[in-house]
């Protein structure tokens, strides 16, 4: 009764982007921050200045993806509870 509590699922289709982006995120931000460190460094602002927007668009395409996964799990915010299932199961120990 007071074990793991599990969340209800996302679809399959979710969960492998979610892994694809998560992967591919870290290969090509780590590519672009080093790519952006070498053109710092030649002097090269332009290609400084779209890398660093590159890192801005992977960012912002986790944090989309983050946001959907949790709506996709907890519902919209208008519809979420204030306590949890288990908390509303439980007595109150005040």
């Amino acid at each position: 009764m007071y074990g793991y509590y599990e969340r209800a699922s996302t679809t399959p289709l979710l969960d492998a982007v979610g892994t694809i982006l998560g992967v591919a995120s870290v290969v090509t931000g780590g590519y672009a921050a080093l790519f952006m460190a070498i053109a710092i460094r030649d002097g090269n602002g332009h290609l400084a200045f779209k890398n660093s927007l590159f890192l801005i668009v992977i960012a912002v395409a986790n944090g989309a993806l983050s946001v959907a996964r949790r709506w996709r799990r907890r519902g919209p915010p208008w519809r979420r509870s204030s306590r949890t299932p288990r908390a509303a199961r439980s007595p109150s120990r005040g």
